[in-house]
C-alpha cells in the first residue's frame, strides 16, 4: 500500500515537472522541505504554468508530512484559473488529503477581483471570494460505530491592499459548516492516533469552525521580500490553534529564488466535555479525558523556486 502511494505521489510530481513542456509557456516550480518537533518532516512541490497563449493558468501541489510515529498527511491539489479581464479571475480546483484515520476529497470555486482597476489606482486592491465543499470519510472507526461521510462547506474571504510601493497588508477569514456533528468520531480517532503535529496542514481531524489571519508583506529590496503573519483558528472540539510566521524570499537570479520561513504554532488541549460512545463499553471515553494535549511547536521550512 505504501509503495502504491509513493508511486502515485511520484506521478504527481512528474506531472508538475512536465507542466512547462506541456503548456509551451511561462511556468514556475518550487520544492520545499520542512522540519519540526518529534521528528516532524515535510516535503512540498508546487507549480503553475500558463496554458499556451490563452488566459488560462494551471496549478498543482503535492505535500507530504511525517513524524517519528509515522505518516501524518498526504495532500495533492490541481486547479485552473481563467483571467477573464483585468478585473476578474475565476478559478476551480480539486484536492485530496488523507492519513491513517480519514480521507478528504474536496472541490472549490474562487473569484478574484482587482478592485483597483475600477478607480485606476497604482496601488493594488485585491478581493478573493472562495466556496468549497469537502467529504470526510473515516477509515479508523470500528464497525460498531456509524461511519457515514461528513460533508464540510467552506466560505472564504480575503482582502489585500498595497499601502505603498514596497508594502502590502492582507486579511483572510474562513468559515466552516458540517452536515452532521463530527465530534464523537473525531474524539475517538484523536485518542487512538499517535501524537499529531500542530502544523495545520497535518491536523485533518481538527474540524475547524473558523479561521482568521492577518499579515504584511514588505519588499525591502528588489531581490528581498519579508512576510510576517499571524493566524488563529477555533475548532468543533473547542480547541484554539494559533501561529505566527516569518517568511523571507531572496531572488538569487532572474530565474531562481530561495525562500525560508519559521512558524511558531500553539494549540490548546482537547478535553471531552461529555462521555464519548457511552453505550459501547470498548470505545467509551469518560467526560474530562484529555484526548489531545496542548502543543507549543516551531517549524522551519527551506525552499527553492525556478521560473521557466
Amino acid at each position: 500500500m505504501n509503495d502504491m502511494k509513493n508511486l502515485v505521489i511520484a506521478g504527481r510530481v512528474a506531472l508538475l515537472l512536465a507542466l512547462p513542456s506541456i503548456t509551451h509557456a511561462g511556468a514556475y516550480l518550487s520544492a520545499t522541505a520542512g522540519t519540526g518537533p518529534n521528528g516532524y518532516r515535510s516535503t512540498e512541490v508546487r507549480g503553475n504554468a500558463d496554458l499556451f497563449d490563452t488566459p488560462l493558468k494551471v496549478n498543482a501541489l503535492v505535500f507530504k508530512s511525517d513524524s517519528a510515529s509515522g505518516s501524518l498527511s498526504n495532500q495533492s491539489a490541481f486547479g485552473i484559473d481563467w483571467t477573464a479581464s483585468k478585473l476578474v479571475t475565476l478559478g476551480a480546483s480539486h484536492s485530496k488529503q488523507d492519513n491513517s484515520q480519514v480521507e478528504i476529497a474536496g472541490n472549490s470555486l474562487n473569484l478574484a477581483l482587482r478592485l483597483d482597476t475600477l478607480w485606476e489606482s497604482e496601488l493594488q486592491t485585491r478581493l478573493n471570494l472562495k466556496r468549497g465543499a469537502s467529504a470526510y470519510q473515516f477509515k479508523g472507526l470500528p464497525p460498531s460505530v456509524k461511519n457515514d461521510t461528513i460533508n464540510q462547506t467552506t466560505n472564504s474571504f480575503g482582502l489585500s491592499q498595497d499601502l505603498a510601493d514596497p508594502l502590502t497588508v492582507y486579511i483572510y477569514h474562513d468559515q466552516y459548516s458540517y452536515d452532521r456533528d463530527p465530534k464523537q468520531a473525531a474524539q475517538y480517532l484523536m485518542r487512538i492516533a499517535p501524537r499529531r503535529s500542530s502544523d495545520t496542514r497535518s491536523s485533518l481531524l481538527s474540524f475547524t469552525n473558523s479561521a482568521n489571519s492577518v499579515g504584511i508583506t514588505w519588499r525591502a529590496l528588489d531581490v528581498l521580500t519579508l512576510d510576517v503573519s499571524s493566524s488563529k483558528a477555533t475548532t468543533q472540539l473547542d480547541q484554539e490553534q494559533k501561529s505566527q510566521r516569518l517568511g523571507i524570499d531572496y531572488q538569487i537570479t532572474d530565474r531562481l529564488n530561495l525562500s525560508t520561513s519559521v512558524t511558531f504554532s500553539t494549540s490548546t488541549e482537547v478535553v471531552t466535555k461529555q462521555t464519548v460512545f457511552p453505550n459501547i463499553p470498548s470505545l467509551t471515553i469518560p467526560a474530562g479525558t484529555v484526548i489531545l494535549p496542548a502543543t507549543n511547536d516551531r517549524y522551519i521550512e527551506l525552499g527553492l523556486g525556478w521560473s521557466f
